[in-house]
Parts: structure tokens; C-alpha cells; sequence
């Protein structure tokens, strides 16, 4: 698993698309958050269309960890900073005091969920044992 490149984007980042991508990821997000959300992704140019189409996704897969790391409840900083977290390197974070805290947390609660060896900032996925 990783970040999609933003070469691979196929899509424009416009209103219409975030609106797509939030309706189908954040539905019991508050009208409000969803829109100051679109607006943000709007004017910030860190992640692509398909990064937060991939972000969303991720975020929506892994809700109960993202409670238990006390992230916002707002759709853009919830996508920022798992992706962040999970797929940058510490040095690139954007965020500072606890924040950080918070994505460091996050960052070991999902190691220990899904990873059996995290080398370096690449992660390798744990295969499940059948049951």
C-alpha cells in the first residue's frame, strides 16, 4: 500500500469532485465541516485529487483508530494528517506540538494493528492469519 502519485491524477481538483469524494466518505460529517473541508482541499495544494480520494478511503477504513488518537472530526484535517502520518516521513509532517503527538500515536496504533516490520517510512502490510 501507498500514497498515490500525484502523476497518476486523472481527475482535476474542483468543487465538484471534493463534494463527490466527501458525500461518499464523510456523509455524517455536519454540512459545515464538509464545506470548510472542500475549501481548504481547495486552496492547499499538499495532496492531489486521488491522494484524497485515497485519504478519505483510509481515513473511513480506519475510524476507530483515528478516535482513539483524538484527530479532528473535520474530513480535510483527518485525511491530512493519516496520510501524513502513515505515509511521509516524519521531517515532511506539517504540524507541530500536539499535533505531532497525535500523528506519532496514530502512526504506532496502526503499526500495531496492521504491520509486522515498518523499515524505514515504508510500511509492509501484516497478511492475516485465515480463521
Amino acid at each position: 500500500m501507498k500514497l498515490p502519485d500525484p502523476s497518476e491524477n486523472l481527475y482535476p481538483k474542483t468543487e465538484e469532485n471534493l463534494r463527490a469524494i466527501v458525500e461518499r466518505y464523510f456523509r455524517q460529517s455536519s454540512n459545515k465541516d464538509k464545506e470548510e473541508s472542500i475549501q481548504k482541499w481547495l486552496g492547499d495544494n499538499y495532496f492531489t485529487l486521488n491522494q484524497i480520494e485515497f485519504g478519505a478511503q483510509f481515513v473511513s477504513e480506519n475510524d476507530d483508530l483515528l478516535k482513539e488518537a483524538e484527530f479532528s472530526t473535520l474530513p480535510s484535517a483527518r485525511v491530512h494528517y493519516a496520510l501524513m502520518s502513515i505515509f511521509l516521513p516524519k521531517e515532511e509532517w506539517r504540524t507541530s506540538g500536539a499535533n505531532m503527538k497525535r500523528l506519532e500515536h496514530f502512526r504506532q496504533l496502526y503499526r500495531d494493528s496492521f504491520f509486522e516490520e515498518w523499515p524505514g517510512n515504508r510500511p509492509h502490510l501484516r497478511v492475516p492469519a485465515l480463521k
